[in-house]
């Protein structure tokens, strides 16, 4: 082939639209063939232009591509890079300059051509030609080879040119999809989710996590996840350990246990305030479950959308800082307005017990006397006695009520002091335990290790009497009652839970979301306090009182109070 046709060739070849790789191949078979030599070789600089790496080659049987690697300015392939000079050499035998060596791959071949491939602001690689036999290269063949190499280096600038800027593209198309999730909602949790979520799928990643400073412990605690993360990486780490080992501990562990194959570790920062980290774990190779390594491509990646990530996420816990104090200040309105309402009802209910208790007292009291007067033998209507025992009956359920009434409207200190809830549980059982004598309602109780509480022993047990004689009331003389207690954490304050739950047929729709209220009540005989009171008093001890309503099953009432002193 004339030199015109090849270079007309090769013209066609750099022109095609195939890849970069399939061009640099087709580039080495076709001048291995043109100049019968047993192989052509193109090796090209690594990024830090320290080594020479083989990209290509004719025969890849004798000589594999990404496995040798020269160092630049060494032997016959990497003296041309410093000197920018093709270097040509009939049979390498017959070289006494020591400094001319060869590769250990290619040293059963005797003669060598080596041209820089370069332009005239930078060296890209060389392009070599190997034989067994001599390479005979005139003038027109080495201006032609000249020519080839330069051509060779406009390719590869444009490759990476084109590399360069589909890098920056990728991005920049991460950058704006990663901004455009997170900016279009505030809530946390969400934010966590889709942070994690879309890392994983920009970075290629199998895995992802996103830790968060909890500024109550000094930890990076686990936020959110995406896909399957290694035991150890999910602990909890705290800020100062974090600050002296970057997380590397952790990462190191995952490494050597096999769990992951490379990851990268991002910190998370606002102003200069450490937030949060995210980490990812095992790049995915397309089409293949093997995984590979994260490249410095990968970090500067991550890198750029940290900035991003970080401003969302700063906005995300400011929002929902100002959403629980918001809540806070709320809770506080109503309770400050339930508060003034309590205690408008509690000396109206006060004043009216005191109206009523004189004349009741001496209606009960003078309904007793009579029916003492009254003898057995007494001949008369029978029906005197019956009558009188119905109005002392009567008026003990006034007194009843009016006692609750003053119980409601007094507002009683709480006298703290270290007590256990399953023991006190277990008191109220004893006082109880004739009026379930006579029934057939099965009592199970489920008590767990739980931390003391502190409160008032003697408020906290009308709490739990009332709650149980409900229970009975709601399921008659058949049921199962069921007294649990276990311990919570709640915004790392130790809680202790009780739980009194019956098979009762649980409580109506229209009747739940007043089951606290003041006077509210479906039973024939009562006064609607009960409830009111033992919430009153819960409240009043730094804990929560509520219900897991059950319809047709039952109805469970379930008490949360603090394990510790409340300042």
């Amino acid at each position: 082939m004339s030199r015109f046709k090849l270079l007309a060739k090769f013209i066609e070849i750099a022109q095609s639209t195939v890849g970069f790789e399939e061009k640099l191949q087709s580039i080495v078979h076709l001048l291995s063939r043109e100049f019968g030599c047993d192989l052509c070789n193109i090796f090209l600089l690594d990024k830090h232009n320290e080594s020479l790496m083989l990209k290509v080659s004719s025969d890849p049987s004798i000589i594999s591509p990404n496995g040798l690697s020269i160092p630049v300015g060494e032997g016959v392939i990497g003296i041309p890079v410093l000197d920018r000079k093709p270097i040509a050499i009939d049979d390498i035998k017959n070289v006494d300059d020591p400094k001319l060596t060869v590769p250990i791959p290619l040293r059963d071949f005797s003669s060598f051509v080596t041209f820089p491939i370069g332009d005239n602001d930078f060296t890209y690689g060389v392009l070599s030609l190997v034989n067994k036999g001599p390479i005979r290269l005139g003038p027109k063949q080495e201006k032609l080879f000249i020519a080839i190499s330069q051509e060779l280096a406009g390719i590869i600038r444009n490759f990476r040119v084109y590399t360069e800027a589909k890098k920056h593209i990728t991005e920049l198309s991460a950058l704006a999809e990663v901004a455009k999730s997170v900016s279009s909602t505030i809530e946390l949790p969400e934010i966590l989710k889709r942070i994690v979520s879309i890392t994983a799928r920009v970075i290629h990643a199998r895995s992802s996590i996103l830790k968060v400073v909890d500024g109550s412990t000094g930890k990076l605690r686990l936020g959110s996840q995406s896909g399957t993360v290694p035991h150890v990486c999910m602990k909890d780490i705290s800020v100062a350990e974090f600050k002296k080992t970057n997380h590397i501990f952790q990462c190191e562990k995952a490494i050597k246990e096999g769990r992951v194959t490379s990851t990268i570790s991002i910190p998370l920062r606002s102003k200069g305030k450490l937030q949060g980290l995210l980490c990812v774990y095992d790049k995915k190779l397309i089409d293949t479950p093997k995984s590979t390594h994260f490249d410095a491509d990968d970090r500067a990646l991550l890198l750029s959308m940290a900035g991003v990530i970080s401003a969302s996420l700063e906005n995300a816990l400011i929002f929902n800082q100002m959403e629980r104090l918001a809540k806070e200040l709320k809770t506080t309105q109503e309770r400050l307005i339930e508060s003034e309402r309590m205690a408008a009802m509690g000396e109206i209910a006060s004043a009216l017990a005191h109206e009523i208790r004189n004349p009741l007292v001496a209606v009960g009291g003078f309904a007793r006397r009579i029916d003492n007067l009254i003898k057995d033998d007494i001949k008369g209507d029978s029906s005197i006695k019956k009558y009188l025992k119905i109005i002392v009956g009567e008026v003990e359920r006034l007194e009843k009520i009016l006692r609750e009434l003053l119980d409601f409207s007094v507002d009683e200190a709480v006298s703290y002091t270290e007590c256990q809830m399953d023991t006190m549980m277990e008191e109220v059982l004893d006082i109880l335990r004739r009026d379930f004598e006579k029934t057939n309602i099965r009592i199970v109780k489920e008590f767990s290790e739980v931390p003391s509480i502190y409160g008032d022993p003697r408020q906290i047990k009308y709490v739990f009497s009332n709650l149980i004689l409900n229970a009975k009331q709601a399921m008659g003389d058949r049921g199962t009652l069921t007294l649990r207690t276990y311990k919570l954490m709640e915004d790392n304050i130790p809680i202790a839970v009780c739980e009194i739950g019956d098979t009762g047929g649980g409580i109506s729709e229209e009747a739940i979301h007043n089951i606290f209220n003041p006077f509210f009540t479906t039973k024939v005989y009562g006064s609607g306090l009960g409830l009111s009171i033992a919430h009153k008093i819960i409240t009043k001890h730094h804990g929560k009182i509520g219900v897991r309503n059950e319809p047709g099953v039952g109805a469970t009432f379930i008490i949360k109070l603090p394990a510790s002193p409340v300042k």
